[in-house]
């Protein structure tokens, strides 16, 4: 029986998330220019999911004959590449290590690699696994989820440049889940890398003139790419200073789709980001609307275009004289009305919100279970699952 090439190895069990590589080979070849054959044997040492502290990992790699200065090195560079996590837990400050998925592997490269011939392969992959989403995912759940800027669902419109003349919602109806100033307060760590999206669209040839260091995370996934040289720390009044000017550029907060613990914050912008270009065209399976709409007054409509200029989504539409909003387009992003300078524009709570996790973790179990489902369905029965 010949034996599994363990670079083939790396790239099925990232299949298992994300479906068929497009440009397998290229990838393939980027990835041993990265990393030894060493290497990934000490990261098939670590657990499928979830993480495994360094006393457990140093019993594996002995037991693997594997020398503890081989071991050591292989972790080092596993770590600064952005193929595992490695954090101190919060309850015991105990250092654990854990795998990441394929997406993050890509960011991370394109991020330290910029401008190289591997960045471009890592670009390349990320441009393809958001483009094809809907047909190659395995998985039917949103990874992220829209927040609308903060002053158009509650009373701090005062607290940023923008123009806000409209009521907002019954305040009965946001949540601190929908307000990023208190999704970002409960985080203890957070930290800022570059969007790799618009990164990711230069290597291609493409890209825009917004703002780039603005992709936050937060806690273990902070402290990992600080550690590895892709991030800075940051206190909570500058990342909200640099979330403040994300809105004035008109970029759309993503964040992961649960309620808690967060990992990632993402500002995104309609000419680089797959996410928002999967929403355009209704693909569920990356990204998921927020947990309100936009309404329209025509009575109050002075029919520029400043809503229509505005919107990511182009769910604000011209209608003869006046203004439509598509509903089933519409992201509740609240760009439109942040820029509406008569307050024709209003955010209200959808009819049926989306559903989203309780917890990170919560969300990426539900994920790798719909994933290794859903890859089984493919292999057996030819199956899409999204």
């Amino acid at each position: 029986m010949t034996k599994q090439d363990i670079f083939d190895k790396l790239l099925n069990y990232y299949e298992i998330m994300v479906g068929k590589i497009k440009n397998r080979e290229a990838l393939k070849n980027a990835i041993q220019n990265i990393l030894s054959e060493t290497d990934l044997h000490v990261y098939f040492l670590l657990p499928f999911s979830g993480h495994i502290s360094l006393q457990q990992l140093e019993a594996k790699a002995k037991r693997a004959k594997i020398t503890a200065s081989t071991f050591q090195d292989a972790l080092q560079k596993l770590h600064s590449e952005g193929f595992i996590y490695s954090y101190n837990l919060p309850e015991d400050g105990k250092r654990v290590y854990e795998r990441t998925y394929s997406a993050f592997v890509a960011e991370h490269q394109v991020r330290k690699r910029k401008g190289s011939e591997q960045a471009k392969v890592f670009a390349e992959f990320w441009n393809d696994l958001a483009e094809n989403a809907s047909e190659n995912l395995p998985t039917k759940t949103p990874y992220y989820r829209v927040l609308p800027i903060e002053a158009t669902i509650t009373e701090s419109a005062g607290k940023i440049k923008l123009p806000i003349y409209v009521p907002i919602p019954d305040p009965r109806t946001v949540l601190p889940i929908d307000v990023i100033s208190e999704i970002i307060k409960k985080e203890p760590l957070i930290a800022v890398a570059e969007c790799y999206c618009r990164l990711a669209a230069r290597e291609r040839g493409k890209g825009c003139q917004h703002t780039t260091e603005c992709c936050f995370m937060f806690n273990e996934a902070a402290q990992s790419l600080i550690e590895s040289g892709v991030a800075r720390q940051v206190t909570y009044e500058e990342a909200m200073q640099i979330l403040y000017q994300c809105e004035e550029e008109g970029l759309v907060h993503n964040v992961d789709n649960c309620e808690g613990k967060i990992k990632a914050l993402c500002n995104c912008c309609s000419c680089c980001c797959p996410v928002l270009d999967a929403l355009q065209y209704h693909k569920k399976n990356i990204g998921a609307p927020s947990r309100f709409m936009v309404v329209y007054d025509e009575e109050r409509c002075a029919h520029d275009f400043a809503c229509v200029r505005v919107c990511p989504a182009f769910a604000v539409k011209v209608a003869g004289s006046a203004r439509k909003v598509d509903y089933d387009s519409c992201i509740g992003c609240g760009l439109c009305v942040a820029a509406c300078p008569e307050g024709a524009l209003q955010m209200v709570l959808r009819p049926n919100p989306p559903k989203m996790a309780r917890t990170n973790q919560e969300l990426w179990t539900k994920l790798r279970n719909e994933a290794i489902l859903g890859t089984i369905k493919r292999k057996l029965l030819g199956k899409k699952t999204a």
